[in-house]
């Protein structure tokens, strides 16, 4: 019983040092495994196996160069997951040349023998190197007249630059054009456009490189089906800060009108007030509006779909035009009767001419269907519509107009 009072002191003893000779059994487990890996980072990298290829050469790293087999490497370029182009080491290796060797290669490329679609495709890649490098010397070399689809691409090229140093892209243009130099209007439009949304003062710049009486109709172009999403607000500053004043009402009506039949619309009557409403129209420029919705039974609509039946698309245009100025009523309709005839058909434009005149007594009702009268229509409302006529002489001179088809 005396050796009780031992036996715990001495087993907690025991306990303690069992743990202690474990912990030093993994410390030095630790330290085997740390050893062995400091040998394995000591020894030379493993050979690549005897199978493995080198890296293959794009076509214009061999010697001699191939140049159909260039263009052939170019055109069939394709993405990798949307990341990587396959003749990206080709493409890469043009870049790397210098601006003389460029050069050099474009005189080469002419005695080469090549089909025109490969001499093109070799050239314009050359060229984007060289805009790359030296664009002031390359755009003031490569913007020519008379080469197919050449001004689109510079156009496009032009906007790249733009967007990576557009103090110096603007400013070079502005020189030449002052200096009389080639400018292609898709020099113009392609930033303009471009840029108008994020950056209008950029757009703005662009545009006064050209004359003031020549600016609005170098941006006639289908990137004017982008302003109904947005950016009108843009357009209507630049136009009015950029263009002489008797130019700026048919600028502001532009982003109204339908400017492509197959992939365009113009704005309907609900977009047009909110556009109108947004950019804060003068009269004048309410006038061009107006007037433009008139010409165009495709924008006689609601785009809330609040439609009335369509054969009253036309009195609802008229209801339209008269809320926002009851002075172009009037000719509102005149122009929209020609719209009429071409899309309801002339039996209708020739009613509706019919009943206004009898209203109004004004013969222009009359004449605005008869001038777009063909060999369809029907004979019997010609003869109508000229009877009506109050002046004899336009009578007269609407029989002669008229008579292979009033026989």
């Amino acid at each position: 019983m005396r050796y009780r009072q031992y036996i715990l002191p001495l087993a907690l003893v025991l306990a303690a040092a069992a743990w202690l000779w474990r912990g030093e059994l993994e410390r030095r487990d630790l330290a085997d495994r740390i050893d062995d890996l400091g040998t394995r980072s000591e020894r030379p990298p493993a050979r690549p196996a005897t199978n493995s290829r080198p890296e293959r050469r794009s076509a214009i790293e061999r010697d001699p160069v191939d140049w159909q087999a260039v263009a052939a490497e170019l055109a069939s370029g394709t993405y990798l997951g949307g990341l990587l182009q396959t003749n990206a080491r080709l493409r890469a290796a043009i870049e790397a040349m210098s601006v003389e060797d460029l050069l050099a290669t474009m005189e080469e490329l002419k005695m080469a023998g090549l089909e025109k679609s490969q001499f093109e495709l070799l050239e314009k890649h050359l060229t984007m190197a060289i805009l790359l490098q030296a664009p002031e010397m390359g755009f003031s070399r490569f913007a020519v007249r008379g080469k197919p689809n050449w001004d689109w691409f510079i156009g496009e090229q032009f906007s790249k630059w733009v967007a990576r140093d557009k103090l110096a892209a603007v400013d070079w243009l502005r020189q030449h054009t002052g200096s009389g130099g080639y400018v292609p209007r898709e020099m113009i439009q392609d930033p303009f456009f471009g840029f108008l949304r994020s950056d209008p003062d950029t757009a703005a710049a662009i545009l006064a490189t050209r004359p003031p009486e020549g600016r609005l109709e170098v941006l006639r172009s289908l990137a004017m089906n982008e302003l109904k999403e947005g950016g009108q607000e843009e357009w209507a500053k630049v136009m009015r800060s950029q263009l002489p004043p008797e130019d700026v009402p048919k600028a502001i009506a532009w982003p109204v009108m339908r400017w492509s039949d197959g992939d365009g619309s113009p704005m309907h009557l609900d977009q047009v007030d909110a556009y109108m409403e947004r950019i804060g129209v003068t009269e004048a420029e309410r006038k061009a509006c107006v007037m433009v919705v008139a010409r165009d039974a495709a924008a006689w609509w609601l785009s809330t779909g609040e439609n009335v039946k369509e054969l009253s698309r036309f009195e609802q245009m008229r209801e339209w035009v008269a809320r926002h100025d009851p002075a172009l009523l009037e000719p509102a309709t005149l122009v929209a009767l020609a719209e009429v005839a071409q899309v309801e058909g002339f039996d209708q434009a020739g009613g509706l001419a019919l009943q206004f005149h009898e209203e109004t007594g004004n013969d222009a009702y009359l004449t605005a269907v008869l001038k777009v009268a063909d060999d369809r229509s029907e004979p019997a409302l010609l003869r109508n519509l000229i009877d009506r006529l109050s002046d004899p002489a336009l009578r007269e001179k609407h029989r002669e107009e008229q008579a292979h088809r009033l026989e």
